[in-house]
């Protein structure tokens, strides 16, 4: 897996476009999208982009699209697919016992390990009260004012242990969060039914159920109290790319340069929005596929797609740094070979 918006905030400057009616000019390699292909200037864009569109986000979207598949390509032709391991076992963090009472918020710290390339995902909560009730549940970091995200789940049991789907990824770094600790918090009326005592410890996080009274606003969480009740956590370690990619951005701009650049191309072939007539459409149709696929008719590998796959293929990645049992490693160092 991936942070998508991380990834196109750190590679949407590595390659720039030449022009005058956008804002994607900087380019911090010194290299164009519009040097992969002639036919890649500003007039034969603005021909495509929609009628009445603002070109400049237009052409963004479309830029960003393109990083994206050259990472995705990138990451099924060098390595196997990420795997995600199970990280809490459910019999250890909780015992039947008796609830701390109404008033109580209870919940989890989570501490996500500096580990390079892993991030985490709390899958379920599992919570259990003596009667149905509505929980209120909150995540939050302890670098925020105000939760990050809330949740409102319908207990329908009784004094049983009822699952929730949750699906929420975290992890040491994250879009603007650098460190520090998580918070799962849940606020109810009703009295839980099980006691959660056990802290957990792994190589990829380090979790404490606490228990403290309601909040409004993130607190001092040194007045955390060990123990919560009425609660229970599903949490998987997941192979993370993103970082391990930004480290190595340089290497990978001749793959992004030309896949976008290829992107860029089929939407001048195939666009239906293009402002010329259709016969002459047809014509460029051709003649664009022609540049993009090579002469099928050849021995000879040609066309920009060729140059794509050499691009991938001269780049070799080391993942010697990364969690062993999260990545199938599939070559050595990075670095380009001949292309």
């Amino acid at each position: 897996m991936y942070q998508a918006d991380k990834l196109i905030d750190g590679l949407i400057d590595l390659v720039g476009w030449k022009g005058t009616n956008h804002n994607l000019q900087t380019s911090k390699t010194g290299l164009f999208y519009n040097g992969e292909h002639p036919l890649l200037t500003e007039a034969n864009l603005k021909a495509i982009a929609p009628p009445e569109s603002d070109f400049g986000l237009w052409l963004k979207e479309q830029t960003e699209f393109g990083i994206i598949k050259a990472v995705q390509r990138l990451l099924n032709e060098k390595l196997s697919d990420g795997t995600a391991r199970n990280v809490l076992s459910i019999a250890r963090l909780y015992g039947i016992g008796e609830g701390l009472g109404e008033t109580t918020m209870a919940g989890f710290e989570i501490w996500p390990s500096k580990r390079i390339g892993v991030s985490l995902t709390i899958d379920r909560i599992g919570l259990a009260y003596e009667n149905p009730c509505t929980v209120n549940l909150k995540l939050w970091h302890s670098s925020k004012r105000t939760p990050v995200e809330t949740w409102t789940k319908s207990y329908t049991k009784t004094k049983g242990l009822e699952w929730f789907e949750l699906k929420h990824v975290i992890a040491y770094e994250i879009g603007d969060i650098y460190g520090g600790v998580w918070f799962l918090t849940c606020e109810t009326s009703e009295k839980p039914v099980l006691a959660t005592t056990h802290s957990f410890l792994s190589k990829y996080v380090t979790i404490k159920p606490f228990s403290i009274s309601p909040k409004t606003a993130m607190w001092d969480y040194k007045e955390n109290q060990p123990g919560a009740d009425g609660v229970n956590l599903r949490m998987t370690a997941n192979a993370d790319y993103t970082d391990f990619i930004l480290n190595h951005k340089h290497q990978l701009q001749d793959l992004i340069a030309k896949q976008v650049a290829v992107h860029m191309l089929r939407e001048l072939a195939y666009n239906p929005a293009a402002r010329i007539n259709r016969e002459t459409a047809n014509a460029k149709r051709v003649e664009i596929l022609y540049e993009l696929d090579g002469d099928s008719t050849s021995m000879k590998k040609s066309g920009l797609m060729y140059e794509l796959q050499k691009a991938v293929d001269g780049i070799k990645l080391d993942f010697s740094m990364l969690d062993g049992t999260l990545f199938t490693r599939k070559s050595g160092r990075i670095r380009y070979g001949t292309i």
